[in-house]
């Protein structure tokens, strides 16, 4: 029999987690349908808010979940406690079609992104903000788990399962290309990372502990 720890950073890597694979079954059982990143975040959350309050095993425990909390001038998508234990998440959502029915597009910019918050949660706990950091995707499209071989800029920052990234700088390939600067920051990685995905018919899910 697993006890829940005493241990309350372990403990609310258990709470995230759990939920996660909570909104992962009631996905592809079709219990919910998550159509963009805000739907996703809005399921996860309130599951979230419930699993923590269950798992505040002493009289005095706290759990608290908020939306789009700032912090030096970002937003970040959930942030989380449990007493003094804190966590920062970030999601992403991949759908292969896009609202209006056509496919979507910019894979190389969206794998991009990931990286982007898999380096912005890695400075949040460097900082001492938080305790843990968690990195969280959905998608339907496969692209961005398996597939054919990936050609251009996309190889760079592939998201693709068990793709391996050490730390250290990578270098955006389209540097000078674009008029929108944005994304030409080099990536920053401060420790190693692993792409591994959970796939059930359709549906892809990422947790990614940073």
């Amino acid at each position: 029999m697993n006890l829940l720890s005493d241990d309350k950073k372990e403990r609310l890597q258990e709470i995230i987690k759990l939920s996660w694979n909570i909104l992962i079954e009631y996905i592809v059982s079709g219990k919910v349908k998550i159509n963009k990143e805000s739907s996703l975040q809005l399921y996860y959350s309130a599951i979230l808010k419930q699993i923590g309050e269950t798992f505040c095993i002493k009289p005095d425990e706290i759990f608290s979940v908020e939306l789009e909390t700032h912090y030096k001038g970002k937003n970040i998508d959930i942030f989380c406690s449990l007493g003094s234990i804190k966590a920062t998440i970030e999601m992403k959502c991949f759908k292969e079609l896009s609202n209006s029915g056509g496919k979507s597009a910019a894979q190389d910019i969206k794998m991009y992104d990931v990286f982007v918050d898999v380096c912005r949660l890695s400075s949040y706990v460097d900082e001492k903000y938080v305790d843990l950091g968690i990195f969280l995707c959905y998608t339907d499209y496969k692209y961005f788990v398996d597939g054919n071989e990936m050609k251009g800029f996309a190889k760079t920052f592939s998201t693709r399962n068990g793709s391996q990234y050490r730390k250290g700088v990578i270098k955006p390939p389209w540097v000078g290309r674009w008029k929108n600067k944005s994304r030409d920051n080099d990536i920053v990685l401060t420790r190693n990372i692993t792409f591994n995905w959970v796939s059930k018919n359709k549906h892809n899910f990422l947790f990614l502990p940073v």
